[in-house]
């Protein structure tokens, strides 16, 4: 919440629905997208739980950064012997989640492999947008009522 104020943003929930000129786009993080990776979805819903957030929020700041370099080491460790598709994100629950929030615009990170994709959804065009890392480079979307740009610098 501090940093958000100092730097003039607002927090948002997630799966917030905006209107961007005209376009309704539903904002994810997306890791909820990537079904296929049972795993990744096990530790999501274990770490999202308000017990676990609890305990770990309880522990002195150094164990807890110790933590998540650990866990971090292990998730790169995992991810090195998964299969690319499975820690992709599945196009069937793309498909889904936008038409339930009835939106034709999905802009996501997590994956982190920056691309605009079109698709078809119930025959209408619709795209989706991978934000980037920031490791490095910066990644952003410029939008404005004619287009709708994925754009990265040097960091």
């Amino acid at each position: 919440e501090k940093f958000a104020a100092q730097a003039g943003a607002q927090l948002i929930a997630e799966g917030t629905v905006i209107d961007l000129y005209g376009c309704p786009t539903l904002l994810l993080h997306g890791d909820d997208l990537c079904i296929d990776d049972k795993d990744y979805i096990a530790f999501r819903q274990q770490v999202r739980s308000p017990q676990w957030q609890q305990q770990i929020l309880a522990q002195p700041l150094a164990a807890r950064r110790a933590l998540a370099a650990q866990l971090r080491e292990k998730s790169q460790a995992m991810n090195s012997l998964k299969a690319e598709d499975i820690m992709d994100v599945s196009q069937p629950e793309v498909i889904r989640v936008m038409q339930n929030a009835e939106v034709t615009r999905l802009i996501h990170g997590h994956t982190h492999r920056p691309a605009h994709h079109t698709l078809n959804i119930n025959e209408k065009a619709a795209e989706r947008i991978v934000l980037g890392d920031w490791h490095d480079l910066g990644w952003a979307i410029i939008a404005d009522k004619n287009k709708t740009e994925l754009i990265s610098w040097a960091l």
